[in-house]
């Protein structure tokens, strides 16, 4: 409901209405069952850390790939037409889940958490951390991993500092 928000969460559910759906996500986001907040399509969910862990780190696409073989070597697509990127790392390699899976499965959608979310800067700072910590429970690495992502995409400026102390005292 905000006004910076160009999606938010009627559109949210829109997108995942009607939709067998297999959400990639952090054990929490798994054990949490999180898109039971905005669909009652189908939606199994596969924790998928070294994948997080993967996008995060920036690291290449061939890598990205064995990880991705190893993982999904005997798993059937067939009954899903969305797969839903539930870590805000995974969007990092949305282009190379496309691809990756436009070799394997015919018309599967790919949608990320962040496609129809918030873009102001704070959403995105308050959405790295939480992603973040759930992966690695880590400050000084989500710090450096976060700033520099912030950074190249232009959204930190570059003297500004991420600071989260006041989302850390809120318990986020």
């Amino acid at each position: 409901n905000s006004p910076k928000a160009f999606y938010g969460k009627e559109a949210l559910k829109k997108k995942l209405k009607d939709k067998k759906i297999l959400c990639f996500g952090s054990k929490l986001t798994c054990k949490e069952e999180t898109l039971k907040n905005f669909t009652d399509s189908p939606v199994d969910y596969l924790d998928v850390p070294l994948l997080i862990n993967g996008a995060n780190d920036g690291i290449a696409d061939d890598i990205m790939k064995m990880i991705s073989d190893e993982y999904f070597k005997d798993f059937d697509f067939s009954k899903y037409n969305m797969i839903f990127l539930a870590s805000s790392g995974l969007h990092l390699k949305k282009d190379f889940f496309i691809n990756y899976f436009a070799k394997k499965v015919l018309e599967i959608e790919i949608y990320s958490n962040v496609d129809g979310i918030l873009e102001d800067y704070t959403y995105k700072k308050e959405n790295y951390i939480r992603d973040y910590f759930y992966v690695t429970e880590s400050k000084r690495a989500f710090y450096s991993r976060a700033e520099k992502y912030l950074r190249e995409k232009g959204i930190l400026k570059e003297r500004e500092l991420l600071n989260v102390s006041r989302l850390l005292k809120k318990g986020q």
